[in-house]
């Protein structure tokens, strides 16, 4: 389409200037479009060898303060970013399937002298993109990844300020994070489980979600036994505040 329109522009000048003007347009023009490749080229070599050539410290953008120490392919998973993915293997099954749901959409607008052909090519496609090949990552960058995500004990975050990495142990980040928000009392007020005696006036400092709380957890005791409502009880209260962690990270 651009080269059309290039050559549309090139025929409006011939046919609106005289041959020698044309000609000194045309000249014109490809020692720009010279000049200008030239220039960008020279860009894109001078960005791609600094980007071959640099000697990366892996080190650089990572702040350790906490007492895991990282193996050097954890340390290069982790100079990517977090935003750093490993590609998935993609499911025979799920192309295939998508593939079919996409040809059922198709069969009611297809001829009937079509509708062979057309499965055979959906079938085709799906079988040809499902052989294909897709990037492999190193056994032991997946391996670090997997060892990262198995471990409770520390937080991986962005800094306050700047880019980079920071690794933290858990119980640490979260008495900062504690000291930085619910602890701080001119910020929270602690509210009790008890809701408050009041006379037709809706309570200070009580949350609904405590009473509902609050009723949820005697239904639970009222229909299972005392040890497994325990056990469940138990379970919702760590299962709520990892929620909250998580979200605070």
């Amino acid at each position: 389409m651009l080269r059309n329109e290039i050559n549309a522009i090139y025929a409006e000048i011939r046919e609106t200037c005289s041959l020698l003007r044309y000609m000194l347009i045309l000249r014109t023009m490809t020692t720009l479009h010279k000049n200008l490749y030239q220039e960008v080229m020279t860009g894109h070599l001078r960005k791609t060898s600094k980007l071959v050539y640099k000697k990366s410290d892996v080190d650089e953008h990572i702040n350790n303060i906490s007492s895991y120490q990282l193996s050097f392919f954890q340390k290069l998973v982790l100079c990517h970013g977090l935003n750093f993915a490993i590609p998935q293997a993609v499911s025979a099954m799920d192309v295939k399937a998508s593939f079919e749901k996409a040809y059922w959409k198709l069969d009611s607008a297809l001829p009937a002298e079509k509708k062979e052909l057309a499965a055979v090519t959906f079938r085709s496609i799906a079988l040809n993109y499902i052989e294909r090949k897709g990037p492999r990552s190193l056994k032991s960058l997946v391996k670090a990844v997997n060892e990262l995500k198995r471990r409770d004990d520390i937080v991986i975050a962005k800094p306050d300020k700047g880019s980079g990495i920071v690794v933290m142990d858990r119980t640490e980040y979260i008495r900062l994070l504690s000291e930085a928000s619910i602890a701080d009392t001119s910020k929270f007020v602690p509210v009790s489980n008890m809701r408050p005696n009041t006379r037709g006036r809706p309570p200070k400092h009580y949350h609904p979600l405590l009473h509902k709380e609050k009723h949820l957890e005697s239904v639970v005791r009222r229909i299972l036994p005392k040890q497994i409502a325990d056990k469940v009880r138990h379970a919702r209260t760590n299962s709520l505040a990892d929620v909250v962690n998580k979200h605070l990270i």
